[in-house]
């Protein structure tokens, strides 16, 4: 098991050079893909069919991002081992629950956290919504008791940086809790960090499995967590 607490503020950055984000018409929303690199996210202008029923907005948003064609800017934020399922919509808590089977053997941690991060910010422009959850089940090994791992995210979950809003950085504390073969508490580690547009987290993820690797009476958990 793996927790992951994560207190974030705002600093000051010099700008960098970023492409200006495309405005939206009426009916449009971003949809966030990977970069041609995979270093980034982008946000590309589409135009949704369904305006009445979110259930069926989120399918096609969802079903949008994990089929487009990928060009010299961008591709598609789904990775090979991840399905999309389905979602059950809570239209007065304005929530909607996703699921996704997955294959944890064939994604890296960098790909499920881009993954994570363009469903939500793409999702979360549906008008009615404020919040999703995402369930990934690993069909892989379905019996195990934890074999669907659940997260709640909103829009505060990420932060993107584009056009205007360039040079905004977040600082934070991350405080990550490990549990031993057993299942029980473990091992504590503390983090504080300051990152700003790119994608930087991935480096701490590779860090943190690096940490594991020489703690071998601990769970690399990283995968069910990001």
């Amino acid at each position: 098991m793996f927790l992951l607490s994560f207190v974030v503020t705002g600093c000051n950055k010099e700008p960098q050079e970023q492409n200006e984000i495309p405005e939206l018409q009426d009916n449009q929303i971003y949809v966030y893909c990977v970069n041609h690199d995979k270093t980034d996210v982008v946000p590309v202008v589409y135009t949704l069919n369904e305006q009445e029923d979110i259930a069926l907005a989120i399918s096609e948003v969802v079903t949008y991002l994990s089929t487009i064609e990928a060009t010299e800017e961008y591709q598609s934020p789904f990775p090979a081992g991840i399905t999309y399922k389905n979602n059950a919509v809570n239209e007065i808590r304005k929530r909607a629950d996703l699921s996704f089977d997955i294959l944890y053997d064939s994604i890296t941690a960098d790909q499920l956290l881009f993954f994570k991060t363009c469903v939500v910010k793409s999702v979360l422009q549906i008008e009615g919504l404020s919040a999703i959850t995402i369930s990934l089940t690993d069909i892989a090994n379905p019996d195990e008791e934890l074999a669907t791992v659940t997260e709640y995210f909103d829009e505060d979950s990420f932060v993107l940086s584009f056009g205007d809003e360039k040079g905004y950085t977040q600082t934070g504390i991350i405080d990550l809790y490990f549990a031993n073969e057993e299942g029980n508490f473990g091992w504590y580690f503390n983090l504080s960090i300051c990152n700003g547009d790119k994608f930087v987290i991935i480096f701490f993820l590779s860090s943190f499995n690096l940490i594991l690797s020489n703690k071998i009476n601990f769970y690399k958990t990283i995968l069910l967590s990001i």
